[in-house]
């Protein structure tokens, strides 16, 4: 399921809230960057979300994320 980032993270708090071992250095999510729900937590208050470089796929961060700074993205059927 996808969700979008209602609010910015900037550099400090990409790099603090960020789970992975190798963060990459200088990292902003900006509002409106698109991201992967991964986990959720605390009856729904707090989720794992991932958000990944477009061009190769590699997941650039991974964090907890509360609701009040996401957006939850209805699923779309693709068409076949």
């Amino acid at each position: 399921m996808k969700v979008c980032l209602k609010v910015p993270l900037n550099e400090f708090e990409c790099a603090r809230r960020n789970a992975l071992s190798e963060k990459p250095p200088h990292l902003v999510l900006q509002e409106g960057t698109m991201g992967t729900l991964v986990e959720i937590f605390d009856n729904g208050e707090s989720y794992m979300v991932e958000f990944d470089d477009q061009e190769t796929g590699r997941c650039l961060w991974l964090g907890l994320l509360r609701l009040t700074e996401i957006k939850i993205m209805p699923d779309v059927a693709q068409a076949a």
